[in-house]
């Protein structure tokens, strides 16, 4: 446990610590700085967030988490999001950008297909995909709103993944996304998300 304001190991310590990738840890990092968890100064490192910064992220999850029983209303509010920032990706992604989904989408389909395979895995994964494609957007309030549901959209996809098949109609949705973002064709981007 680090206390607030404390300095986190660096990229490669938690690498080697968790075994996995510095990109991994890197996009991890970058998501809980999109919630607010930490900071990151460039050539200084991350540090734990102090709590004032953290108020934004904390207090719509939590406004949001009361209402948890209205699963449905959850999942409308990720499709209007993300349907429209799935067009503005198509429009603003950057390779490098794509680049970083389509390496998340081929540990999808590796994952699918391994003999270990879990579902709490493949939906770390989806959340990686997710994240990406909003940070694409470059909408930086777009990104800490996402980044506030993601908790709870997260456990609205281990739900989902439970049921049978939906683990490669995921990964196959998630390509016909890529592909359309890749195409910058924001129509195509919009309809695959909204599948």
């Amino acid at each position: 446990v680090y206390p607030t304001g404390s300095k986190l190991p660096s990229e490669n310590e938690f690498a080697e610590v968790f075994n996995v990738s510095r990109t991994s840890v890197r996009e991890a990092m970058k998501m809980l700085s999109a919630r607010g968890l930490i900071t990151v100064k460039r050539g200084l490192g991350s540090y734990v967030a102090q709590g004032k910064e953290r108020t934004y992220a904390n207090d719509l999850q939590s406004i949001l988490s009361r209402e948890r029983e209205n699963i449905l209303e959850l999942v409308q509010i990720r499709k209007i999001l993300e349907t429209e920032a799935a067009a503005w990706a198509a429009i603003k992604a950057q390779p490098d950008e794509i680049e970083s989904m389509e390496r998340i989408l081929e540990e999808a389909v590796a994952m699918t297909k391994a003999p270990g395979y879990t579902r709490a895995k493949l939906n770390q994964i989806n959340s990686e995909f997710h994240y990406l494609l909003i940070k694409s957007t470059g909408n930086r309030t777009l990104l800490k709103v996402m980044a506030s549901l993601m908790d709870m959209l997260t456990e609205v996809r281990d739900i989902t993944l439970q049921l049978p098949g939906r683990n490669i109609a995921s990964v196959a949705g998630h390509r016909e996304l890529l592909d359309a973002i890749r195409e910058h064709d924001p129509d195509r981007a919009r309809v695959a998300m909204a599948k």
